[in-house]
């Protein structure tokens, strides 16, 4: 018998926190022995992650999140609508999160964030950018631009710490390779 929740019983149930996009759920489980565990999982839908790319730099939005005191550069993130196309979720969390809209996205991957949420992260790169005038003074000094090499010195300084980000940022390196050899394959047999 695997030692899973089957030794346990679900003792309560209570939302802790709760706002439209989300809610945190804490269940007490105890067993007939009297051990009791207590587990805070977040119900979600999915995760998306825009990765927004201007020819050769990434863009990425400043945050500061309570409980942690360190200012962190991180990729857009929203939650996918149930119902709605992933390039137009994408497009309104670019705009929500920075102001800047794209023309085109492509799918670069997805993964599960956490074993405790029921939910999957999607990784999308917007390609194309276009800063909004009438959003300029409200993001002016809410978003960066950096370089690839750049990117590199902040996972160094640990200033980019979100894992979505990390995560998503291994996707967008893996499908840059991967779209280089398939152009460099393309160039190769243009030319036999």
């Amino acid at each position: 018998m695997d030692l899973e929740e089957a030794d346990f019983e679900i003792q309560s149930q209570k939302n802790t926190y709760e706002c439209p996009r989300f809610k945190v759920e804490e269940t007490v489980y105890e067993n007939e022995g009297g051990l009791r565990k207590t587990y805070q999982v977040r119900p979600a839908g999915d995760f998306l992650i825009v990765i927004p790319r201007l020819k050769e730099q990434l863009l990425f939005v400043k945050v500061n999140n309570p409980p942690n005191p360190y200012v962190q550069w991180v990729f857009p993130v929203g939650f996918a609508s149930p119902g709605v196309a992933i390039a137009d979720t994408a497009q309104t969390i670019l705009l929500e999160n920075s102001g800047t809209v794209a023309q085109r996205f492509i799918y670069a991957g997805k993964f599960n964030p956490s074993r405790y949420l029921n939910a999957i992260a999607h990784v999308m790169i917007g390609e194309g950018l276009h800063r909004l005038k009438e959003k300029n003074e409200e993001f002016a000094n809410k978003i960066k631009l950096f370089t690839e090499k750049e990117v590199g010195e902040l996972l160094t300084d640990r200033v980019l710490g979100d894992g979505l980000t990390l995560a998503s940022y291994v996707y967008y390196v893996t499908s840059q390779h991967f779209w280089s050899e398939v152009h460099k394959d393309a160039r190769s047999v243009k030319k036999l």
